[in-house]
């Protein structure tokens, strides 16, 4: 679904079971595909596989993504991720309750010693920082916000597995499939104004809304489980207290 469409870039909503781009061992639909599909131009800057491409959602995570139509906005985006300046928050449903509450977790992150389609933390994994604070608590789960300092592949998954919280219906990082299925969530962007070359405003892009606010030099991910922005929904909260 297109939320966003300018010359500089195309925002969109994207399902569960759609990848980003392709990749060796992946047959399903892509995100580039449906966009060349759909008549779309976009940045030939990067990787022929991934052009236009500054970031990525997991196959099994829904929400808003931002792709580059143009070399000026894609050189701009990637510089942001690149250095950094990008402030990412999430919000992720939980199994458990984490103790303490709010944490800061800092350990490196590298590729799993048996599966190599996991991560996990290792001791010669790439530098990993996250911050987390507890918003709700219920039964058998709880939301957190969490802030990441780095951008690493299935950060958030992995840190929450190590904690023995995983991701409800995350099955690949350990969690009940009594929980499961449940699908994460990204609603949100926030993205520099300097992608399409005005450097006073910033456009925001939540769900349906757009609007241009003052200038900020950052780009917000928000990522949510389940499809609400924050909170749970009835159902997954009677089935937890229910377990089942």
């Amino acid at each position: 679904k297109i939320i966003h469409d300018d010359d500089s870039i195309v925002v969109i909503d994207k399902p569960v079971g759609v990848a980003v781009h392709p990749s060796p061992g992946w047959g399903g639909p892509t995100v580039v595909g449906h966009l060349a599909g759909a008549g779309f131009r976009i940045a030939t800057s990067g990787a022929s596989e991934r052009q236009g491409i500054v970031q990525r959602l997991d196959v099994g995570t829904s929400g808003v993504m931002v792709i580059a139509k143009s070399e000026h906005a894609y050189s701009v985006l990637k510089n942001a991720f690149r250095h950094r300046t990008v402030d990412k928050t999430y919000h992720a449903l939980v199994q458990g309750h984490p103790d303490p509450l709010q944490g800061t977790v800092d350990a490196p992150i590298g590729r799993h010693p048996k599966h190599d389609y996991k991560f996990a933390v290792m001791a010669d994994g790439r530098a990993s920082v996250t911050h987390y604070e507890t918003l709700e608590a219920h039964r058998f789960a709880s939301l957190l916000e969490i802030h990441l300092e780095t951008g690493r592949t299935h950060q958030i998954r992995v840190r929450m597995s190590a904690l023995k919280h995983p991701c409800v219906g995350d099955l690949t990082y350990g969690a009940d499939p009594v929980l499961a299925p449940l699908v994460s969530r990204a609603p949100g962007l926030r993205l520099p104004g300097q992608v399409d070359g005005d450097e006073t405003a910033v456009r925001t892009v939540v769900g349906q809304q757009v609007s241009v606010v003052p200038a900020l030099d950052l780009v917000v991910v928000v990522l949510a489980t389940g499809g609400e922005s924050s909170g749970l929904t009835e159902d997954l909260v009677a089935a937890m207290a229910g377990g089942g």
